[in-house]
């Protein structure tokens, strides 16, 4: 989140409005099977002072079941994707400070930020300026982006079944929930092409339930 994506970085303490809370890093640790692998991650949860709107809806049950019916019932082809790293990436609207503590900070990263990380006693702030995991409106502002992203290639929802999206000219759909698509189609080019429009995205892209014939 530093050198890659510049997420975050080292800044002096007094820079920090006064009117700004710096929150605190609490990383918990996830552990889950994916596709038969282990992931291991680990996420950080803090007391944000975001006030504003996060609600972040996603398609409700009734809706999902009634595009798998669709799928069977008109002999279409069904594929999955979804989004790693979602929430991850999104511009924040204004930057945000985290305190860090000196053994919360790798010693790899100590040296090579020796020379701009400013300790106050046992700590060091952090200016993160892009979307986190654990920020109260992470999940908002990365389905915000995700939605113009969609927009862009063609795609819009249905007035009376939100998030569930269809092409304005290709026969396909899909039902979104949270970072993951449930998709019918018909023409394997009209898979693909969102597949693209999606990896215009910087979150990485799992394909599964793929047909056979797929190379």
């Amino acid at each position: 989140m530093i050198d890659d994506t510049r997420t975050m970085k080292f800044i002096y303490s007094p820079l920090k409005p006064r009117n700004r809370k710096a929150s605190y890093y609490n990383p918990q640790v996830q552990c889950k099977v994916k596709i038969g692998v282990i992931i291991r991650r680990i996420r950080d949860t803090n007391n944000s002072d975001f006030t504003g709107d996060c609600s972040s809806y996603t398609a409700d049950l009734q809706t999902l079941k009634i595009h798998y019916n669709a799928i069977v019932y008109e002999n279409a082809q069904m594929l999955t994707l979804d989004l790693t790293d979602f929430y991850l990436g999104s511009v924040l609207p204004h930057p945000k400070y985290m305190w860090l503590t000196r053994d919360q900070l790798p010693p790899d990263i100590k040296e090579r930020y020796n020379n701009v990380i400013h300790r106050t006693a046992y700590r060091t702030l952090v200016q993160i300026d892009k979307d986190i995991y654990g920020l109260t409106q992470a999940g908002k502002l990365a389905k915000n982006a995700l939605l113009h992203l969609l927009e862009s290639g063609g795609y819009y929802q249905r007035k009376n079944n939100p998030l569930l999206f269809h092409h304005k000219s290709q026969q396909i759909s899909f039902v979104l929930v949270v970072n993951e698509f449930s998709v019918k189609y018909v023409d394997r080019s009209d898979a693909l092409q969102l597949m693209s429009i999606l990896g215009k995205s910087t979150s990485t892209l799992l394909i599964g339930m793929a047909p056979s014939t797929w190379e």
